[in-house]
């Protein structure tokens, strides 16, 4: 992807309803990471068995509207908006980078990304939609932003986790589809558009519209509670 293509931001790519012009393929390839596995409880006829949680290697803070921006931290993830059609409006997205997708597509049983809300403003009216980064390369390895890069550009906005009602303490968001769509190497349905699966996957975790509203989702940034668990068909190998 060129510096060229971040340049400009247009809106309907921040509106996730709109989202699916804002597409763009992945290249380079990332490291393997290896995993672990332990037994877990069949599901229905199915023997299955769960990776050990898998911690992000990356974590960064996104702050803009028509641009965004954002910061590689360790400090507490904020995701929320303040809309109400002025010139100080603002999305606030946590990206999070973690390996490579270590299950085929046709082994992924669950997929789920757990969040720790530690707490938040107006979370009664708080949702969260977990998307596909199309800069899950960069996000991994960076250590600084690059101000010419829109950082919350999305591969697609389906498939996507969601969380419809929010609160603190653990939040479990499904992200079976888009784990498997990730491991496939797409492609996602609204342009076709693919991935490469040796890349690293990153999530961004946003308000899912661009709609007025004005809230925060306070987002443990600790590798101990901010974690992907995959759960995978025990007659599966772990991808090579």
């Amino acid at each position: 992807m060129t510096v060229a293509a971040h340049s400009i931001r247009r809106l309907p790519c921040l509106l996730v309803v709109l989202a699916a012009g804002c597409t763009s393929g992945h290249h380079a390839p990332a490291t393997s990471a290896a995993a672990s596995h332990r037994a877990s409880p069949s599901a229905g006829a199915t023997p299955v068995r769960a990776l050990a949680p898998q911690h992000p290697t990356a974590t960064w803070q996104l702050l803009g509207w028509t641009f965004t921006t954002g910061q590689r931290t360790r400090k507490t993830l904020d995701a929320g908006k303040t809309i109400s059609g002025t010139s100080h409006d603002q999305l606030r997205q946590a990206a999070v980078v973690f390996s490579r997708p270590l299950v085929q597509p046709s082994c992924v049983v669950t997929a789920a990304l757990i969040l720790h809300v530690t707490g938040g403003r107006q979370l009664k009216d708080a949702e969260l939609g977990v998307y596909p980064s199309d800069e899950s390369n960069y996000l991994s390895s960076a250590r600084v932003p690059n101000s010419q890069l829109d950082l919350s550009r999305l591969v697609d906005n389906r498939p996507r986790g969601y969380a419809l009602t929010v609160h603190v303490g653990t939040l479990q968001i499904d992200v079976t589809d888009l784990y498997r769509t990730w491991a496939a190497g797409g492609p996602f349905p609204s342009n076709g558009a693919s991935v490469d699966p040796t890349d690293p996957m990153a999530f961004i975790v946003r308000p899912p519209d661009g709609a007025d509203g004005d809230y925060d989702v306070l987002i443990s940034n600790d590798r101990n509670t901010l974690q992907l668990r995959v759960v995978e068909r025990a007659s599966c190998s772990q991808a090579g």
